[in-house]
This record gives structure tokens, sequence and C-alpha cells, in this order.
């Protein structure tokens, strides 16, 4: 999904500089699709990335003597975020498929 993000940007910034150069403002066809798309894939590697440290957070607690429960409450919470993105921007490339 992040290797799909970072390809999206480079197509994103690619047409940006394009479309800069022939001083066109008109918005090419599914920029906001686009945009909308890669948001998707940024909050989806946003939570994995966060779901990943507090894991890493309720682990070093546990291992002082802590209560990793809130911890473990947080990291469920960004899986939940992650999936929800994920299933949001599969959704919109199943859709954008059938345009």
């Amino acid at each position: 999904m992040h290797g799909a993000r970072k390809a999206g940007k480079r197509v994103r910034y690619g047409r940006r500089g394009s479309r800069d150069q022939r001083r066109h403002p008109s918005r090419p066809p599914g920029q906001g699709h686009r945009q909308e798309l890669q948001e998707l894939l940024g909050e989806f590697q946003d939570s994995v990335v966060a779901a990943e440290l507090l894991r890493r957070l309720a682990t070093d607690a546990a291992g002082q003597g802590g209560d990793g429960f809130t911890y473990g409450v947080l990291v469920a919470e960004e899986r939940q975020r992650a999936e929800r993105a994920r299933r949001r921007a599969r959704h919109g490339l199943a859709g954008s498929r059938s345009s």
C-alpha cells in the first residue's frame, strides 16, 4: 500500500509539473480521485506505523511492570483505522475501474 501511495504521488506531481509547463489551468481528469486515494493510502500508512509504535510502547511498559492495556486499546483502534482506510481505498480503486 505504501508503494502504491508513493507511485500515486509521482503520477500526481508529474502531471502537475507538465500542466504548469503548458500553462493549462484545467484540472486533469481523475485528479481529485487520485488525490483522495493518495490521502487514504497515507492514512493507512500512518495507522500501520502508529500501531507498531504503540505495540512497542506496550511491550516496554509491560517489561517495566506497567499496564499495557491502554496501549492495546490504542493499537486496536489504529488497526481498525488502517483497515477502514484500506477498504475505502480498495473500494475507490474498484469504482475507478468500472467508470
